[in-house]
């Protein structure tokens, strides 16, 4: 039971993670469209 525990919780840190990343990708790609263009 405590294996399928963290493997939940590993699998929804991994969720968190990535929409931290995509959510820092965008602000970082709304800050850099003006200079680009």
């Amino acid at each position: 039971m405590s294996s399928l525990q963290s493997k939940a919780g590993r699998a929804m840190f991994l969720q968190d993670l990535c929409g931290g990343v995509s959510l820092v990708v965008l602000v970082v790609a709304a800050f850099h469209l003006p200079l680009i263009a």
